[in-house]
């Protein structure tokens, strides 16, 4: 999403990468969280700034000079992200409060708790959990694992952003058909990076293990689609979770074959139907288990998901068949020279 906090320059609160401190990080958690938890939250933080510092430095050199791209951190307890142009070249920030990951790892362990529930001295709402509350009990590997691989494709989601013009508008005047079909456009183009990011270069001799790249990202799209549309509510910007997964998953397998193709390895999924059955298990048994959590309305209901498939196919997609057309890439725009004013 493109938060309109950082429209104006002004309002820019990012601090560099690498400044966070352990006061910082800590600052931002809810107070009654166990030690241990907040122990889990830090290290999640800090593990993040350091993939998130070497992803920016790897992306400034495409820009050859013609601009730059800059990363920062809000310190805030709220999940909050977005990207902006600022100034009067191509200069851009992204943005990720700390209270992204941190979330998103509350909203993890809420999800894949570890064997049975923990009683709770209070019933969680929804609302606790998206404000950072955490249940009892161990955050498990795979729940921290979910919520760091979200954290890095909300980045790459922002980076999109930025990649493919969207920083160009005013986002407030955007009607909201066209926002849906943007963040579609950005999540597609996500996770073709996440996919890339993860692949890392060819291993001589070695075949990629493509079918755990691609659960990983199916988990933290999920994940941050849940998110996302916890913290839109009631907005229709955002599509259900299980239907922006398809938006995803399209850049993910896009990204698998074309990098299959160039390390001539077989491919993985040959096929769209090859394609759909790899989903339909991950995506079922998520759904059966954000529908046991607190988080359930973010699920949606059968029709409710229906209707909103049936929405992306015939609004959201073909929508952004045409933004694509019309405004290319921010590459495109700089080898034309334009100005960024």
């Amino acid at each position: 999403m493109i938060t309109e906090n950082l429209r104006h320059p002004s309002a820019l609160r990012a601090s560099p990468i690498g400044a966070l401190s352990s006061a910082d990080i800590r600052s931002t958690l809810q107070p009654e969280l166990s030690e241990s938890h907040t122990q889990a939250a830090e290290a999640l933080v800090k593990q993040a700034a350091n993939i998130l510092e070497q992803l920016t430095q790897a992306t400034v050199p495409e820009f050859n000079g013609r601009g730059s791209l800059n990363f920062g951190w809000e310190r805030s307890e709220t999940f909050n992200a977005g990207a902006a142009k600022f100034g009067v070249g191509h200069d851009y920030l992204i943005q990720i409060a700390i209270g992204a990951p941190t979330t998103l790892l509350a909203m993890a362990h809420e999800i894949w708790a570890h064997g049975e529930r923990a009683p709770s001295p209070r019933t969680l709402l929804e609302e606790d959990i998206l404000d950072g509350h955490m249940r009892p009990g161990e955050i498990t590997p795979k729940a921290y694992k979910v919520a760091l691989d979200a954290t890095c494709l909300l980045y790459f989601h922002e980076l999109s952003h930025v990649l493919w013009n969207h920083c160009q508008l005013d986002w407030e005047g955007t009607p909201s058909t066209d926002r849906r079909a943007l963040e579609y456009q950005a999540d597609n183009h996500a996770a073709l990076t996440f996919v890339s990011w993860k692949a890392g270069p060819a291993n001589s001799g070695q075949a990629t293990n493509w079918h755990a790249i691609a659960e990983d990202l199916v988990l933290a799209a999920l994940l941050l689609s849940t998110a996302l549309k916890g913290f839109s509510a009631p907005s229709d910007d955002y599509h259900f979770p299980t239907t922006r997964l398809f938006a995803f998953m399209g850049g993910g397998f896009r990204a698998i074959a074309e990098l299959c193709t160039k390390r001539s390895e077989a491919l993985p999924f040959p096929d769209i139907e090859a394609e759909q059955a790899f989903l339909f298990s991950p995506m079922l048994a998520f759904l059966e288990l954000l529908r046991a959590t607190a988080l359930r309305r973010l699920a949606g209901t059968e029709a409710e998901i229906v209707a909103d498939v049936e929405q992306m196919h015939t609004v959201t997609v073909p929508r952004e068949q045409e933004l694509d057309a019309s405004m290319g890439s921010l590459w495109a725009l700089l080898d034309k020279g334009v100005s960024g004013d």
